[in-house]
């Protein structure tokens, strides 16, 4: 369908005009000569094809459109865009008239007259033509319509017309994933097309130590390992025993390049900040404890200690713990040398009991003695004879011997109640009683070491 004559008309005036104006303005000061040859050579054609009719007319304008495309392959230039939608409007191709002008509209640096002017043209072919109106999320991707192995056909947001039907649009840029979209296009209508890209993923490594709990938004990764992570904002955990966590926010750009994350020197610092004890004992099966925790075992034990006061405890099976406090400032490293006192047990148990049992056996031997000696006396008192001063000099060898021998036990029970108080020293020493024959008798001997 042909537009009549005034459409005609109207357009050889554009044309007249376009190269009047245009002709100056073919190049910019970068461009290259041969797009502005071509350029040139472009409007030569259109101007002839202003005063031709049928088929002369026609091939005319398609050498013109012919060098407009070539010189827009060198150079994307205003004026070549305005020129080439004019020749493919004169030849009736009006998806490629509206594609140029809105290309065209888009470029910097046009004044406000002429953009006017090429957006009442786009207006006025909007009714002729199925226009996509392509965004996307991010702006700025990349477009291409039905085949991928043209070049692209502009970046988003993009108005671009295409024929009736079906259509496949896809959507690329850089760092995220591409996109594809299915459309129906309809003429006379402006049909929304809209994607959101998905970011592509980045690789990042989180430096740390190998001992210390690391996690990632959360979940537990191992030091060094590189992790496939998703654009946006993370976070990165060390949790050292004893120290308050480090965490390290940091932010992922879609696609970006592998990333470091650095833990390990901070930990490395907090290490330096730390106290340290070092407890050396002569007992292999010692046990250290900091604060009630048991921190280690054996002859050289090692623990990390915050700073301020703690109680450190020593301890081993048979032996008497040690307890201490100190109190220790930042970075501040202390050794202490244990020797644990053997736990004696009660060896004096056995001495006691019998020297308990002696002492009421001479109790009541004392008491005995004494009776018998004054009931005795008591008869001799009343009667001297020589029977009676037997029985007084008997009970009082008896009298005699019951009391010392309870001097005896009492010197014996005084010796091992001082060495009951020694017991926790390295030697309490040996106790000696023994019987000793003189003139007449006996006496009980105590002796000892102490």
């Amino acid at each position: 369908m042909r537009w009549g004559v005034r459409r005609a008309r109207a357009l050889a005036f554009v044309v007249a005009l376009a190269l009047m104006a245009g002709a100056p303005r073919a190049v910019h000061a970068d461009d290259t000569a041969e797009a502005g040859a071509l350029f040139a050579s472009g409007n030569q054609h259109l101007q002839a094809a202003t005063r031709l009719r049928g088929e002369r007319r026609t091939r005319e304008l398609e050498a013109a459109l012919a060098d407009y495309v070539a010189s827009l392959r060198i150079v994307r230039s205003r004026n070549v865009l305005f020129n080439a939608s004019l020749a493919a409007e004169l030849l009736e191709r009006r998806e490629d008239a509206f594609n140029y002008l809105f290309e065209y509209v888009g470029v910097a640096g046009l004044s406000e007259s002429d953009r006017a002017e090429g957006t009442r043209r786009l207006d006025a072919l909007r009714p002729h033509v199925a226009v996509l109106a392509i965004t996307s999320a991010p702006s700025g991707a990349e477009v291409w319509i039905d085949r991928r192995d043209l070049a692209a056909r502009g970046r988003t947001p993009l108005e671009y017309a295409v024929s009736a039907g079906d259509h496949r649009v896809w959507l690329r840029a850089s760092g995220y994933r591409d996109a594809e979209v299915q459309v129906a296009a309809t003429v006379g209508t402006t049909t929304p097309v809209s994607a959101t890209l998905e970011g592509a993923p980045a690789s990042v490594q989180v430096l740390a130590p190998p001992d210390v709990r690391l996690t990632l938004d959360g979940e537990p990764i191992a030091a060094g390992a590189h992790v496939e992570i998703a654009p946006g904002t993370h976070v990165a955990r060390l949790e050292p025993e004893g120290a308050a966590p480090i965490e390290r926010r940091f932010e992922v750009l879609p696609g970006a390049a592998p990333m470091v994350i650095d833990l390990a020197t901070a930990a490395a610092g907090l290490a330096r900040r730390e106290g340290a004890l070092l407890v050396v004992t002569s007992e292999p099966a010692a046990r250290v404890m900091v604060d009630g925790l048991v921190v280690g075992g054996g002859t050289a034990v090692r623990a990390p200690v915050t700073s301020g006061a703690h109680e450190i405890v020593v301890e081993a099976d048979g032996h008497l713990p040690y307890t201490t406090r100190h109190t220790f400032a930042t970075g501040d490293r202390r050794a202490l040398r244990v020797s644990l006192a053997p736990q004696r047990g009660d060896s004096l148990l056995a001495p006691r009991i019998v020297m308990g049992v002696a002492g009421g056996l001479s109790t009541i031997a004392v008491a005995t003695t004494a009776i018998g000696w004054f009931v005795a006396d008591e008869r001799w008192d009343s009667a001297h004879t020589e029977e009676n001063a037997d029985e007084v000099e008997a009970w009082a060898y008896a009298a005699y011997t019951a009391w010392g021998v309870a001097a005896a036990v009492i010197a014996t029970e005084i010796v091992l109640l001082i060495a009951d108080g020694r017991s926790d020293e390295e030697s309490v020493g040996e106790l000696v009683v023994a019987p000793v024959p003189v003139e007449g008798g006996a006496v009980l001997s105590v002796g000892g070491r102490l």
